[in-house]
């Protein structure tokens, strides 16, 4: 019973933590009916008839414990809860900001440093407009503004033809 629930305690608790009060009840119950059972038969029937008391509570401290371990942030995420309104009026603000960013040519106050400056605004964008979307379970809504951010970069940074980009010799020779 101790090695079945040590297994199990690393879904439903931290290490160096102590037992969830209902588990603990639990094994103390159950330790105690199989000390009152007499004979190896009726102790086997006690712990076999326990296991499915004991299997719930561990459950139910395991559920807590994702729950719990879910709604904390990890390593540099940060988690927020407000109101849907207030996520679509960031993510209006911010679109808007990212056209802002845009116009504004290199070496003004608010501008993008470069082309993967951009982009990695422009992911971290388009992850809220995801997320957003699941909220609000309109699956195609996001990728109007996202598309047209990436149209946006494309236009500032044009990607440079190969042929292009050859020296004026090298295009003659061959």
């Amino acid at each position: 019973m101790r090695e079945m629930a040590g297994g199990v305690s690393a879904a439903y608790q931290n290490p160096g933590t102590p037992c969830p009060d209902n588990v603990r009840q639990c094994l103390d119950g159950i330790r105690q009916r199989v000390a009152k059972a007499r004979g190896p038969l009726n102790r086997a029937r006690v712990i076999a008839r326990s296991l499915r008391e004991l299997g719930q509570e561990m459950g139910a401290a395991a559920k807590a414990h994702g729950y719990d371990e879910g709604q904390r942030p990890t390593n540099d995420e940060l988690r927020v809860d407000m109101p849907l309104r207030d996520f679509l009026m960031v993510r209006w603000l911010a679109h808007a900001g990212f056209k802002l960013m845009m116009r504004n040519g290199t070496g003004a106050k608010f501008c993008f440093r470069d082309q993967t400056d951009a982009q990695q605004s422009n992911f971290a964008l388009d992850r809220l407009e995801r997320h957003l979307a699941q909220a609000q379970h309109a699956s195609s809504a996001p990728y109007a503004l996202a598309l047209g951010r990436q149209q946006m970069i494309a236009l500032r940074w044009p990607q440079v033809n190969a042929a292009e980009s050859e020296p004026e010799t090298l295009r003659n020779a061959a």
